[in-house]
């Protein structure tokens, strides 16, 4: 078996152990902290960086702590072989350098504006790439979709904007499409999917006032605040007609609902085609097996 050392001597170092250990010949321990070197854990000792380079070079190392960017750098640069990091949602290995936006200007690319948390297997690694505001990894490059992107025009596959647009004001929804019509491929598709609030089960769910007007949605995040919605909730409330103007004023002149509610509360329906974004608040993949979300489709031509 290949020999392998853990760089992080911690809980995340134990799951990681539990794992790879079936699949690598687990030889040391790698860790910072100078009151653990020398100890044995699990039967096997903790090394220091130096004790790395010096003795332990035929050896591949998997960073397994949460910091794991700045340590695999280090290590890297010194000369040591970094196979990745340990996710402990996943419970796997995975890359650890940071996709830049000169990594992702060719080849078959679909952007996805957040972060995946769920839901993993419906999103390949290989060409998803999510477009975060807090994250960088190897599959998220940080960017607000509210700002320019730095992508050519004419650059990506498609693109997919998933319970996003209704946190961001209303008055800027029109630029985001366009930026996003801009970087799309002659061909491409903008998915947008957000919760209807002509959906009885949202509305339900929702602060309304006395003419039914949602003021304000729990489900959504934030806070309400003196009357306002803060902290990243949802500041618009989606239904057909206003996601319909946002497209409308848009520089798309193409697009397709799949899933909205009228006003009476009505579902219309047509069948989907996965391949351009999963959505899981979906009759076929929600929980509830209920319609919560609006589905249209935009098109460059």
């Amino acid at each position: 078996m290949e020999k392998l050392i853990l760089w992080g001597a911690g809980r995340i170092g134990a799951e990681a152990y539990a794992v790879l250990k079936r699949l690598y010949d687990v030889v040391a321990w790698g860790d910072n902290d100078i009151y653990k070197h020398n100890l044995i854990y699990k039967g096997i000792p903790v090394i220091d960086f130096n004790e790395l380079l010096e003795n332990y070079e035929d050896c591949k190392v998997v960073i397994s702590m949460a910091d794991y960017y700045e340590e695999a750098d280090r290590l890297s640069r010194n000369g040591v072989c970094v196979l990745g990091y340990y996710d402990i949602i996943r419970r796997k290995v995975l890359p650890w350098r940071r996709i830049e936006w000169k990594d992702i200007e060719t080849g078959n690319v679909r952007l996805y504006a957040g972060d995946i948390y769920q839901n993993f297997d419906k999103y390949p690694d290989e060409y998803v790439i999510c477009c975060s505001l807090t994250n960088s990894n190897y599959r998220c490059i940080r960017h607000d979709i509210t700002q320019p992107c730095p992508l050519p025009s004419n650059t990506i596959e498609s693109y997919q904007i998933e319970d996003v647009l209704e946190h961001i004001e209303y008055n800027k929804a029109v630029y985001v499409l366009n930026e996003i019509y801009r970087i799309l491929k002659r061909g491409g598709v903008l998915r947008l999917s957000m919760p209807d609030f002509h959906s009885p089960l949202n509305l339900h769910n929702s602060f309304v006032d006395r003419v039914g007007k949602v003021v304000y949605d729990p489900c959504g995040g934030g806070k309400f605040v003196k009357g306002k919605v803060c902290d990243r909730g949802h500041v618009w409330f989606p239904t057909y007609e206003s996601v319909l103007r946002i497209i409308e004023q848009s520089d798309f002149r193409k697009y397709k609902f799949y899933r909205w509610y009228d006003v009476q509360g009505n579902i219309h329906a047509e069948d989907i085609d996965y391949k351009f974004g999963y959505i899981g608040q979906t009759k076929e993949n929600s929980i509830e097996k209920v319609d919560f979300s609006l589905v249209v489709d935009c098109f460059k031509e």
